[in-house]
């Protein structure tokens, strides 16, 4: 992991632990990072204090599971993340602290759950969920955080064929994305969050993918 200028100046590395680190995402506070990194031996996740460089790891994987994907909840005391186990990808939550690892969504063993991330509000989880084997594209999924003991998701229909990698504004009012169209190329799509005003940003003939609000910044 490294920081650096909006410039591209001031290259800094974070952590130089060996087995590779990825999957970075910042608290809201801006004080943190989780990350997932390998260097254990296998997929697990970590959180990187800035002010201190400590590392901490919060999930300790059984033999054949991983644990990748962390993403903040609004109030920063909470981590959702994908799980894999039994050869399929869950979604699971735990406590900022790694306390408290908890399965919110069962989808079965012919799909995978994951790219996780909380709604600006707090009340919902969403997620890409795809079936296995079939070459079917992504589609998003949500399910209310307080109606988690019933471990079941709803399908969201944003009118984007193939929907992935899924992120909102910092005012979260619109959410851009992946998308692929009837030709299989993969663009920028933004939209409000009820799926109106659907816009396409990108059309060259390239794949683009994962897509970054700019933050709002005060003068």
């Amino acid at each position: 992991l490294h920081i650096v200028n909006a410039d591209g100046t001031e290259l800094t590395p974070l952590v130089t632990a060996p087995g590779g680190d990825f999957d970075p995402t910042w608290s809201p506070d801006g004080k943190r990072i989780a990350f997932t990194s390998l260097r254990d031996g296998r997929k697990e996740i970590y959180i990187l204090d800035l002010s201190t460089s400590n590392v901490t790891r919060l999930t300790f994987a059984d033999t054949d599971e991983e644990n990748s994907q962390p993403s903040w909840s609004p109030f920063g005391n909470q981590i959702v993340f994908v799980k894999k186990r039994f050869d399929v990808l869950q979604i699971w939550t735990m406590t900022d602290t790694g306390q408290n690892p908890e399965q919110v969504v069962r989808s079965g063993q012919a799909y995978w759950d994951f790219y996780p991330l909380w709604s600006p509000d707090g009340q919902y989880i969403l997620f890409n969920q795809r079936q296995i084997n079939t070459g079917a594209l992504p589609w998003m999924m949500q399910i209310r955080y307080e109606e988690r003991e019933t471990q079941t998701a709803s399908r969201i229909r944003l009118g984007v064929v193939g929907i992935e990698n899924l992120h909102f504004s910092p005012d979260g009012f619109w959410m851009t994305c992946e998308g692929v169209d009837d030709r299989d190329n993969r663009d920028i799509y933004y939209m409000t969050t009820s799926g109106a005003t659907r816009t396409r940003l990108t059309t060259d003939p390239g794949d683009d993918f994962d897509p970054a609000w700019r933050p709002i910044v005060n003068p």
